[in-house]
């Protein structure tokens, strides 16, 4: 019996010495874990993305100019909710949202051939109207800075 009192007293140091280094090794992996998120909470806030060219101004517009954009924007806006599901509405919204670029959220929208032809019918008429707005300059403007057109698509 005294043989294994020796053993027995062995463990019970060895597991008041371990009970220390648990508890240390817990608050170091707590505080490693806590400490980040409180500096990444202290920092300041990214920068907000820059405002869409469109509201930049580049094109130097009138503010009689910038009034009949917008109206001509939303009457397009509206004209799109009208050809579009509330699937499609809901998707378009949501890479919005998410500033996915324009062209890749509408291809994922799996349009008809007859929903495609009415978009662009509309489109068409909205960059008539806005192109009447603008000066011959502006209009040079814009031919600039418009990307190129994917190929196979009919001129506007």
């Amino acid at each position: 019996m005294n043989h294994h009192l020796p053993l027995t007293l062995r463990n019970s140091i060895s597991t008041v010495k371990l009970l220390p280094l648990l508890t240390g090794a817990m608050a170091l992996i707590l505080s490693a874990t806590t400490i980040p998120a409180a500096f990444a909470q202290s920092t300041t806030p990214p920068e907000p993305p820059p405002p869409p060219l469109e509201q930049q101004n580049w094109l130097n517009l009138t503010p009689e100019q910038q009034e009949k954009m917008k109206q001509i924007r939303e009457a397009e806006r509206q004209q799109m909710d009208s050809i579009l599901t509330a699937e499609q509405k809901a998707r378009l919204q949501a890479a919005r949202e998410k500033r996915e670029d324009p062209r890749q959220a509408f291809e994922s929208l799996n349009l008809t051939a007859e929903q495609k032809t009415k978009i662009q019918e509309v489109h068409r008429a909205s960059r008539q109207q806005m192109d009447a707005i603008l000066t011959a300059q502006q209009r040079q403007l814009l031919e600039q800075r418009r990307p190129p057109k994917p190929p196979g698509l009919p001129p506007q």
